[in-house]
């Protein structure tokens, strides 16, 4: 109608692209991951070539794009998050821990720690296999194609002679060393294997010390104290009274396990019959 004003239009602010909706495409490219660590990387590249394909590589950098808004970015985040769910079997996505709050990039990370065939923790379970494979009556064709599966899983976690060696040295330890083994595992890569030793040799020491059978939770205090030991001059830290120079069993203070010991100038933690303390 004349003399009315033009209607405006809400047009994005410049530079910003207008997003009625987004389709990803390419999903024929991402396999069915199974859970295989063999099968990670093949599947890892995949959703990168996808994101690629679909210009939406900062998903899984977790970089924003300046070219949406931040409500359009979360939008695709979470459409690109739904099909790598939807790429997994059933187990491995129950094996995920899938919150609200997840991105594709948190997705990728936590995958990345629990099926990355380079990690320590899976070159220790391939390692397991390989030590406990027998054929236990079965025919040898059977016991030939799983060996076969087990030999391409160490060539794809491409094995270190030298981390081997050091996984075959932690694996023929007693029971009271599962928690230290445990800790090892969780490195990205396997540690030295002198540093192994020696770590070894200070869990010897607080074996010995607390009759060789200990509560899981002693043997994680015990882990824990070991990690703030000094290197040189095996420092030990009490974990009743917070000095160094000996542990709780050794300890006197309240709370301690030799009370019995304690001087008799000691009366308790806060009262003394003088101010001196020991320096031990």
């Amino acid at each position: 109608m004349a003399g009315e004003a033009p209607k405006q239009q809400n047009n994005p602010p410049s530079g910003l692209i207008r997003m009625e909706s987004f389709k990803v495409t390419g999903l024929g490219h991402i396999p069915k991951f199974d859970g295989k660590p063999v099968n990670y990387k093949t599947w890892r590249n995949a959703v990168e070539d996808v994101a690629r394909i679909n210009d939406v590589s900062g998903l899984i950098t977790d970089d924003s794009d300046d070219r949406y808004t931040d409500a359009q970015w979360i939008r695709i985040d979470s459409q690109f998050l739904g099909v790598l769910l939807v790429s997994m079997t059933e187990e491995v996505r129950n094996s995920m821990v899938i919150t609200a709050s997840m991105t594709t990039a948190t997705l990728l990370i936590q995958m990345d720690k629990c099926f990355n065939a380079t990690s320590t923790t899976y070159k220790y379970k391939i390692l397991n296999e390989l030590l406990a494979f027998r054929q236990n009556g079965r025919p040898v064709a059977v016991v030939t194609n799983e060996f076969k599966v087990l030999a391409a899983n160490v060539r794809a976690s491409k094995f270190d002679i030298e981390d081997l060696l050091t996984l075959i040295y932690i694996n023929g330890f007693d029971p009271d060393y599962d928690i230290l083994k445990m800790v090892i595992q969780a490195n990205s890569t396997t540690p030295e294997f002198d540093d192994v030793v020696y770590r070894m040799m200070n869990r010897e020491i607080e074996v010995n010390r607390n009759g060789g059978v200990e509560s899981a939770a002693l043997r994680l205090e015990a882990d824990r104290r070991r990690q703030v030991v000094h290197r040189d001059r095996f420092t030990k830290v009490c974990i009743n009274c917070k000095r160094v120079g000996h542990t709780i069993e050794g300890c006197w203070r309240d709370g301690g396990g030799a009370m019995s010991n304690r001087p008799s100038w000691f009366k308790n933690d806060t009262g003394r019959t003088t101010s001196y303390r020991p320096t031990h």
